[in-house]
């Protein structure tokens, strides 16, 4: 591999910056990078308005799917009635066949006796009678006249109400009809939806994976396979055209045909398919679901409940109520959750960790600190969370030690609240110790060094020590304009140790040693900011625009009021150039396994013994190990336009000297 100066790109692809920005996004969401560069700045907005495209579109189809719901309902209430009303025509019909038929018997029996004893002889039908009286036997004769012709008139009325009847069953058949069609194209549309939100679904997790290079791995792994998880369960209920159900309809027991319930798993329901058997979650849960998938990449902001930034207690409660709201409300600022996730686990119905489901609330306890956390449930091994030690909402692995219980928000909620651990000495916010929690110049939050994903591109992490790998992703990720920074050195460039043993970076200025005011701005603001940092991010001393600052003994003061070293001669050597960040630790560099000592280099550099750093002169030419190393350091050997190292010679119990300029040479 051959090493040279990487000069910044000033052309630079769009896309590229998009999905370096995109990536920022990811890995860190509550970082905005303090670039003052336009084009970075265009880049970022860019990208932002790309991670949130997801969103946009889950809202959008989320928006159709409710206004769906109701029509559905509806149609499903016309199909309900005219069914109802088909039902009671129906038996109507039959009651009036019946009638119908004994008429027409009655009738026939009395054109039966007619027809045998003649037209006139009805005399005939009252011979059945038993009667001595004449006038008796002649009243009765009388009646049965009247009698037949009743039944003649009986029988006519019967038929035509048989036929008025006929005609209404048909008209009731013929709106069942339509009412059923009517339902079964709003559900094809519903399942075209739900297709339609599973494809871009699937589509946000084919955007994430193709992030690879550019982001941390594994946590693209698990968005990835959190998206992929969901969108495929969309599909699923798309392809199975289950129809949706309310968590009303759940409770009352009043599932659409083809859905079961279990006791034993409440709040759900179930459907079957070619032998295989599908949880499925009421509309509310699925819609909460989505919101969650949707918003992975966005950042983590805590105690925040805006539709741009989160904490985990506002995703879950964002999750829940947004998707229902009309359009204009989705993105305004709502209440937060006084508690956070703490609160929640109170008012939640809880079960079982072993009852967890699709769909739950996974709440998460430690010692000391009580409940904590919260996310919802995408995979057997997966919850979405708004997560502050990846400073984002991203799909993080459900640590099954720490899972207290599972909230169902489908059930309804505890009359009583729930008992809840409560934090003790320990104070997390969302799964991170607030005390590890680092003040960015931006005014947001860092939960942690090594909160920052890799960056490759910018910084090589080979054989560095922990805290400069923290550091050098943590530059790169928060000053977007850093396109190059050194760290390990197989060569060491003086008598120092710091770069050879992996403890040091070099962070270049996008001007190098052009005469540049931009330099000054962004280096000032980087020492600054490691120098407030130092605890945190385990600083021993730095150097920058010709002066030193010890994090051993001296307190944090203006960068212009650091200590004066001696003039090297040129922009490099002086540090004009970079940012020389040193922190504590071993002389051994990760993977090499050999400490640094001067005497083990058959020719160590010249050195004027005036001097901390190795000057512009080529200390590494010349330099060779008796043993040669078995890989190439990330930065290539001291040259006259490349960095010159040193370490701070001064003891630790030396006081400060700022007045002199040789204070630190030796």
């Amino acid at each position: 591999m051959q090493w040279r100066q990487v000069k910044y790109r000033s052309v630079m692809s769009k896309n590229r910056l998009v999905l370096m920005a995109s990536c920022a996004l990811l890995a860190l969401g509550s970082v905005v990078t303090p670039a003052q560069a336009e084009e970075s700045q265009d880049a970022e907005a860019v990208a932002a308005d790309q991670a949130s495209q997801m969103a946009e579109q889950t809202s959008a189809i989320q928006s159709d799917l409710s206004g769906l719901r109701e029509v559905e309902a509806s149609a499903r209430a016309r199909s309900a009635a005219a069914e109802a009303e088909s039902e009671k025509l129906a038996k109507e019909l039959e009651r009036n066949r019946t009638e119908v038929e004994e008429a027409r018997r009655l009738v026939s029996i009395y054109t039966r006796s007619a027809y045998m004893n003649g037209p006139t002889e009805l005399t005939a039908l009252a011979s059945i009678v038993d009667s001595e009286d004449p006038a008796d036997l002649l009243s009765r004769t009388d009646t049965a006249t009247r009698l037949g012709n009743y039944k003649d008139n009986e029988f006519r009325e019967a038929t035509a109400l048989l036929e008025r009847t006929e005609e209404s069953k048909r008209a009731s058949d013929a709106a069942l009809e339509a009412a059923r069609a009517s339902l079964a194209a709003v559900e094809d549309q519903m399942s075209g939806l739900r297709r339609q939100l599973a494809d871009v679904a699937s589509e946000w997790a084919d955007r994430i994976q193709a992030l690879g290079g550019f982001i941390d791995e594994e946590q693209m792994k698990r968005n990835t396979a959190a998206a992929k998880s969901w969108a495929e369960y969309l599909a699923k209920l798309a392809d199975w055209k289950v129809p949706p159900f309310t968590i009303q309809q759940l409770r009352k027991g009043e599932l659409p045909d083809g859905l079961t319930q279990s006791r034993k798993v409440p709040g759900v329901a179930f459907a079957e398919h070619d032998g295989e058997r599908l949880t499925v979650l009421p509309e509310r849960t699925i819609a909460s679901m989505t919101y969650a998938v949707s918003r992975m990449g966005m950042p983590y902001k805590w105690r925040t409940n805006s539709a741009k930034e989160m904490d985990c207690s506002s995703l879950v409660e964002r999750a829940w109520n947004v998707p229902a709201l009309p359009k204009e409300e989705r993105d305004l600022d709502r209440p937060l959750i006084s508690g956070g996730a703490r609160e929640q686990a109170k008012q939640t119905a809880l079960l079982g960790r072993e009852d967890r489901q699709l769909g739950d609330l996974v709440f998460l306890s430690d010692p000391g600190a009580g409940v904590n956390h919260v996310g919802m449930a995408v995979t057997d091994a997966l919850m979405v969370a708004a997560d502050s030690r990846s400073g984002a909402i991203n799909a993080v692995s459900i640590p099954e030690d720490r899972v207290w219980k599972v909230g169902r928000q489908s059930l309804r909620e505890p009359v009583v609240s729930n008992v809840v651990p409560e934090a003790g000495k320990k104070k997390f916010q969302c799964g991170a110790d607030p005390a590890s929690f680092i003040s960015l110049p931006d005014g947001r939050t860092l939960t942690a060094p090594d909160a920052c994903a890799p960056k490759p591109e910018v910084f090589s992490e080979a054989h560095m020590q922990p805290d400069a790998l923290f550091v050098g992703r943590c530059v790169a990720m928060l000053w977007s304009q850093i396109t190059t920074i050194y760290g390990w050195v197989a060569v060491p460039i003086g008598p120092y140790p710091d770069h050879v043993s992996g403890r040091a970076v070099d962070v270049m200025m996008p001007a190098l040693c052009d005469a540049d005011p931009s330099n000054v701005g962004i280096g000032n603001q980087i020492a600054e900011f490691f120098m407030q940092n130092a605890k945190k991010f385990n600083v021993q001393y730095m150097m920058w625009q010709h002066r030193i600052w010890n994090a051993t003994y001296e307190t944090p003061k203006p960068v212009d009021q650091w200590r004066m070293v001696s003039e090297r001669g040129d922009c490099t050597s002086n540090h004009m150039d970079h940012v020389h960040i040193t922190m504590n630790g071993p002389n051994v560099a990760p993977g090499i396994g050999k400490e640094f000592n001067r005497d083990d280099w058959v020719n160590p550099p010249s050195d004027d013994s005036k001097s901390d750093d190795s000057g512009s002169q080529d200390s590494g030419s010349g330099s060779k190990p008796k043993e040669s190393l078995p890989e190439k350091p990330n930065r290539p050997p001291a040259k006259d336009d490349a960095p010159a190292q040193t370490q701070d010679p001064a003891p630790a119990d030396q006081a400060p000297k700022p007045e002199s300029a040789d204070s630190e040479n030796k």
